[in-house]
């Protein structure tokens, strides 16, 4: 089932669907200039990896996670012209500026949550999202 160009029967290939673009976007990046590219790459390749993320982050496997995560910091290396692998990528994010992809997808849901939360988003899907525990908390206290 395909909702607003978000597959929601697997993530799989949502998910590769929207690597597949976003690296035909980087390739073309690497002839801008820094300043421009940091902002080139906020508005294309963010939000391109994030799109529909408040719906899809929180039950994204871990090998999937770690391939929007490669193709994220491919568009970092584009920025900071590191192609021969030089720098880790704690190093990347501080030179070029930019977030970690999980901070990213945190503060996406985060919004989407307190909009929801406060009906700035349609009264039904707030119902349906605030009626369902979808992040359970163990009880970390023994009887």
């Amino acid at each position: 089932m395909k909702v607003l160009g978000v597959l929601l029967d697997s993530w799989k290939p949502f998910i590769q669907q929207l690597i597949g673009k976003t690296r035909t976007n980087i390739f073309a990046l690497r002839y801008i200039r820094r300043n421009l590219l940091v902002k080139v790459v906020r508005s294309q390749v963010i939000s391109r990896l994030g799109y529909g993320s408040p719906v899809w982050s929180a039950s994204l496997r871990y090998a999937l996670r770690a391939r929007i995560r490669s193709v994220y910091f491919l568009a970092i290396r584009v920025i900071i012209r590191d192609f021969n692998l030089r720098f880790s990528r704690s190093r990347m994010l501080r030179i070029s500026g930019l977030e970690n992809t999980e901070d990213i997808f945190f503060k996406r849901t985060s919004v989407f949550l307190y909009n929801v939360n406060y009906y700035l988003k349609p009264t039904t899907l707030g119902g349906i999202i605030l009626s369902k525990p979808y992040f359970i908390m163990k009880d970390t206290k023994k009887n």
